[in-house]
């Protein structure tokens, strides 16, 4: 008896895709101030985590719709008017403020596969109103 062999060859591969995840955010919160106060100043951060050497954008927008992350704090109370105005930054000394404009006031990073904290800066202007809760919500938008 003879044996004989025959070979066949078959390709093993792999679709590695980009992917960013685990974001988290945590609130940013103004001291209490009072109607003397002319500003207030604040800072938070949010984290995120996306696959190694994946290019990623974030936009922060205010719920009004400002492109340029100057944002409207309103009153709990029924009947309150007021409002705060307030601007997200993306550094301590206010001078880069968070939007939506890509090459403009968003933030370009690369994902290292560990989460990044990104910090978040605010500052209101005046606040001379009535006394209540002022709140808004912000949305946050990756690009990957």
């Amino acid at each position: 008896v003879t044996l004989s062999s025959t070979t066949f060859p078959f390709t093993v591969s792999a679709v590695a895709r980009p992917r960013c995840d685990t974001l988290v955010t945590n609130n940013l919160v103004f001291p209490d101030v009072t109607g003397f106060d002319t500003t207030a100043k604040s800072d938070s951060a949010l984290s995120l985590r996306c696959t190694n050497k994946t290019p990623y954008r974030i936009s922060l927008q205010p719920s009004n719709g400002n492109t340029a992350g100057q944002g409207t704090l309103k009153g709990s109370l029924s009947g309150n008017a007021d409002t705060v105005s307030y601007r997200l930054y993306r550094d301590a000394n206010f001078n880069s403020p968070w939007g939506t404009t890509a090459g403009t006031n968003t933030l370009n990073s690369t994902g290292n596969a560990t989460s990044q904290s990104i910090p978040i800066y605010a500052r209101t202007s005046s606040a001379n109103v009535l006394p209540d809760d002022y709140s808004d919500r912000v949305t946050v938008t990756v690009t990957y």
